[in-house]
């Protein structure tokens, strides 16, 4: 493989070096005790919080993690940088980072890091360089062998517990550069649109598993834990629109949250108060009838149900 180019011709690589350079920074101050809860994955990303969906990438666990993933991402970003241009670069860099962060997490808990991204570009250019003039030389077997077999080993060293690794991040992340550079160096419109469509399908099937998919794709137990709290902020929304004589919306976040959790008899009972207030007679005896039926002993739900009747 070409060497990259020395860091002093970081200004001619904007977009490499400014996503580096937030990638240090972040890994920093999260390591001097700053909070990052609001750039990881989880369910907000989906909703009023997509920053997420990027800001994932920034933070890294230790040095080696952080050292080599900028290695990485100057030794390939500064090449793509250079053919393509910073507006391209930086449109590649966000949607890798999207879609290897979205994938960890809709099997798993999520991860951090720059990872999917590194393999992304590697799969990227590793297409480029047995297709492309452009990009003859980039990439050699060494640096192949290189990354295939880290990819194994953090496989290994996950299975035997040694050192968590974001596996199916690394895999996406490549599967995702594989097929942009397919569709780069397709040799007709037709092989170009057919790779579009297969990239598209794919990049849609992983935001559809970590969004609305996730609770069926999930390997892990931390989706359990993620939608119990996602229940309970819907409930507590759901009580600060009572508070503010919003019983529409009341009635609607406390439904969102036992589509959530259906079994939670404090939150049918709630729900069944909000009816009353909406004089939804009906509606307010089914829901002070759930809650008794999960909750038998709660002197309170039985007195609501029989006022209710």
């Amino acid at each position: 493989m070409q060497r990259p180019p020395p860091l002093r011709n970081c200004l001619f690589y904007p977009v490499t070096t400014g996503i580096g350079l937030s990638a240090v920074i972040v890994t920093l101050w999260w390591w001097n005790g700053a909070t990052i809860g609001g750039m990881t994955m989880n369910y907000l990303a989906f909703r009023t919080e997509p920053w997420r969906l990027v800001t994932s990438a920034l933070p890294h666990g230790d040095l080696f993690h952080l050292l080599f993933n900028l290695y990485w991402l100057w030794a390939f970003g500064t090449q793509i940088e250079r053919i393509f241009g910073s507006s391209r670069t930086f449109a590649i860099m966000v949607f890798l980072a999207i879609g290897s962060g979205v994938a960890e997490y809709a099997v798993l808990s999520g991860g951090i890091g720059l990872s999917g991204v590194g393999y992304g570009l590697f799969g990227l250019i590793w297409v480029l360089s047995r297709s492309d003039s452009r990009f003859f030389g980039l990439i050699d077997k060494q640096v192949v062998t290189l990354f295939i077999g880290w990819f194994i080993l953090c496989i290994l060293f996950t299975i035997s517990n040694t050192m968590p690794v974001a596996n199916v991040a690394h895999g996406a992340g490549a599967g995702l550069g594989i097929l942009l550079g397919l569709i780069i160096a397709a040799r007709t419109r037709w092989l170009q649109i057919g790779y579009g469509m297969l990239i598209s399908i794919v990049f849609i099937a992983i935001m559809a598993a970590g969004s609305v998919g996730r609770r069926y794709v999930n390997f892990s137990d931390a989706v359990v834990k993620e939608e119990s709290y996602r229940a309970q902020v819907l409930a507590h929304d759901a009580y600060q629109a009572i508070l503010k004589v919003d019983y529409n919306r009341a009635a609607d976040l406390y439904r969102q949250a036992l589509a959530i959790d259906a079994n939670n008899a404090g939150l049918w009972y709630n729900l069944g108060l909000v009816y009353r207030h909406l004089d939804l007679r009906n509606e307010s005896t089914e829901a002070f009838r759930r809650a008794c039926e999960l909750a038998p002993e709660d002197k309170d739900f039985k007195r609501a149900l029989e006022d209710s009747r």
